[in-house]
């Protein structure tokens, strides 16, 4: 008896094809779901961000008027600087030399009053703050090292924050 050994070349070069597709559609996966993880960890440091912010301006605000904090943030991402807007009361004149944010509160949009800035797209609204005057209603605090100090002062029924 003789077997056809053509037969076993072509079948070998099926199960190569089909072992090349199978290696190629694993990197597709694992690259989508560690992406997928990544995104998710910096939507995740994002929130905490915003929650400790949140919780230390209504920790502080609850306290007696004059309560002075230092409050040490850790930044997410490549930003440069944290812009505060005025939220106690309407702010009058924006000027925080970022377009997207000075453009939001000329349209009459203050749904939000801490940015990261450039460009100024992701912000978060931390409650009833007041900035120190400078000729606007808002104030930037440079990031240095990934972190932002800042000075966090109970005024009564708001906050008062600023650069440490």
């Amino acid at each position: 008896m003789k077997f056809n050994k053509k037969g076993q070349m072509a079948g070998q070069i099926l199960i190569y094809v089909l072992a090349i597709i199978v290696f190629s559609l694993t990197l597709v996966y694992g690259y989508k779901a560690i992406k997928g993880f990544a995104d998710t960890g910096e939507e995740i440091s994002y929130l905490q961000l915003e929650n400790d912010i949140k919780s230390e301006v209504e920790k502080v605000q609850g306290d007696t008027m004059g309560t002075l904090k230092k409050k040490i943030l850790q930044i997410p991402g490549s930003y440069r600087q944290v812009c505060f807007v005025e939220s106690y009361a309407a702010p009058l004149g924006i000027g925080t030399n970022y377009d997207i944010i000075d453009n939001a509160f000329s349209a009459g949009i203050y749904d939000k009053n801490m940015f990261l800035v450039p460009p100024g797209n992701v912000g978060f609204d931390i409650g009833k703050i007041a900035v120190d005057m400078n000729g606007t209603d808002s104030e930037c605090v440079d990031i240095v090292g990934g972190k932002v100090t800042l000075r966090v002062e109970s005024m009564g029924d708001h906050v008062k924050i600023s650069g440490w």
